[in-house]
């Protein structure tokens, strides 16, 4: 949670273990890093095709805790996450609410919820800054699971506010939390298949080369 100082002004985050402060910034210096990383950035892709081999809690755990290193609005750390496996009746709760899941969300070994606490945040103009966050950590959360062999697909939460009430009905979500997505994870089935989307060229993103 974020509280105001009352004799600076400023927001301290007052959640979690350890302490705040600052240390020396260490480059990643490794020859080989830049080629592995590369390798796992343009390998990913969005799994609908999950196999029925499980995939442990304590392996979702270490992405979560790797997903906390990614970036966020003065470190708040913002985002939030429920995990339900499909043994769990919650798991095709919150599938039944998402609409893009049809034909494979129901093989996945997984379903995260994930959320932000609007709390974390102070004044209208960050109002959108739950959104980029969440969305960063999701993308690092991904990524750690593709490193450790599982794959996830986004599902997203392009709702209106009767269909999140609807969710928010079945499933337990406090008030102060906005539900931003939801993901699908489990192991890549045999002989699974992704779909193919060409890149853009970078100079029609890299606009002012």
């Amino acid at each position: 949670m974020i509280r105001i100082n009352s004799a600076t002004g400023a927001a301290v985050l007052h959640e979690g273990d350890g302490v705040a402060g600052i240390e020396d910034y260490e480059p990643l210096v490794d020859p080989n890093a830049s080629d592995v990383v590369r390798r796992a950035l343009r390998s990913r892709s969005s799994l609908r095709n999950f196999s029925e081999c499980p995939v442990p809690r304590e392996l979702l755990a270490s992405a979560v805790s790797d997903a906390l290193f990614s970036p966020s609005v003065c470190n708040r750390q913002a985002t939030r996450t429920r995990w339900f496996h499909r043994d769990d009746p919650q798991f095709l709760v919150c599938l039944k609410h998402q609409n893009g899941n049809r034909g494979f969300g129901d093989t996945a070994q997984w379903v995260g919820l994930i959320t932000y606490d609007n709390r974390c945040f102070l004044t209208p103009g960050e109002r959108n800054q739950g959104y980029i966050d969440a969305g960063l950590f999701t993308m690092t959360l991904q990524y750690s699971l593709h490193a450790q062999g599982v794959g996830a697909c986004c599902l997203n939460w392009s709702m209106n506010a009767r269909q999140d009430r609807r969710l928010r009905a079945d499933v337990t979500i406090p008030d102060h939390e906005t539900v931003v997505m939801m993901l699908a994870v489990g192991y890549p089935a045999p002989m699974a298949r992704a779909t193919v989307s060409p890149r853009r060229s970078s100079a029609t993103v890299f606009l002012n080369q």
